[in-house]
């Protein structure tokens, strides 16, 4: 998609409303690399915050629950992400995403019955995250 389409969405969303920017968990094993991640985020209109912990995403939830959830198939450092997954995805109010180099149907089947609803592959673009951010 070209550009344009972003910056309208953008202006759209800010209109809409200006003061609240929707929130994006990722769950990962470690914060390296989402620097870039989290500014681009921002640039098209989305806060974010990286979890490594099972107990720091579940908490924050409870707290605030996310318009998304990003999940990368490697886990939290304190437990496989897959065990997570159904439980994020009732606390979400949104999107469940998972990042995964590859899954057979088969396991495709079973995390989209625990509540995943879209995959990305490893490594992903930040404009194929935000795509499907915006549908």
């Amino acid at each position: 998609m070209m550009w344009e389409h972003y910056f309208i969405a953008i202006l759209a969303r800010r209109l809409m409303n200006s003061s609240i920017m929707p929130m994006v968990y990722f769950v990962a094993p470690n914060t390296e690399h989402f620097e870039d991640i989290q500014a681009q985020l921002h640039l098209f209109g989305f806060a974010c915050q990286v979890f490594t912990r099972n107990s720091a995403i579940l908490a924050a939830m409870h707290t605030q629950p996310p318009f998304a959830v990003v999940v990368d198939e490697l886990g939290l450092s304190d437990v496989s992400s897959k065990l997570c997954v159904p439980l994020i995805s009732k606390l979400s109010k949104g999107p469940v995403i998972f990042l995964s180099n590859a899954h057979s149907v088969a396991e495709q089947i079973a995390l989209m019955r625990d509540g995943v609803t879209d995959f990305l592959p490893k490594p992903f673009n930040p404009q194929q995250l935000i795509d499907r951010l915006d549908s």
